[in-house]
């Protein structure tokens, strides 16, 4: 799975666990891989290396995923930093991927609203993955 700037890839596992596929390519990733703990407004600076066209790149084995979830920033920034879980408790009770997304989203805009934070675009995509002989 390709990628580019601060889009997320999330894999959810048949036990319920999210698991983050991809890394940020913005300063506030920089800091939290030197061990730093970036400030609210990091996020928002991307790295000069992404002018030249760098794309990360991760492998996802399919017999992992039950579903993927795509998420812009919009969307994962207010939940990871406002409320740790709420993605994966989301997850966890769509009855399909339609709800999915529109619930992450809608809980990404409400979080905002909350505390007054002005929400970037809050986009999201939800793939569910079939298994075989169900």
């Amino acid at each position: 799975m390709p990628w580019s700037g601060d889009a997320r890839a999330y894999r959810f596992s048949d036990f319920g666990n999210l698991v983050p596929l991809t890394k940020d390519h913005n300063f506030a990733q920089e800091l939290r891989d030197a061990g730093r703990q970036p400030k609210a407004w990091d996020h928002m600076s991307l790295m000069a290396g992404l002018e030249d066209g760098d794309i990360g790149y991760e492998e996802v084995l399919l017999e992992m995923v039950a579903k993927l979830a795509l998420c812009s920033d919009g969307v994962h920034h207010p939940l990871e930093t406002y409320e740790p879980g709420l993605m994966e408790d989301v997850m966890l009770m769509a009855l399909d991927p339609k709800e999915g997304a529109g619930s992450l989203v809608a809980e990404a805009l409400a979080q905002g609203r909350l505390r007054e934070a002005s929400c970037d675009n809050a986009t999201a995509l939800v793939v569910r993955f079939p298994r075989p002989g169900a």
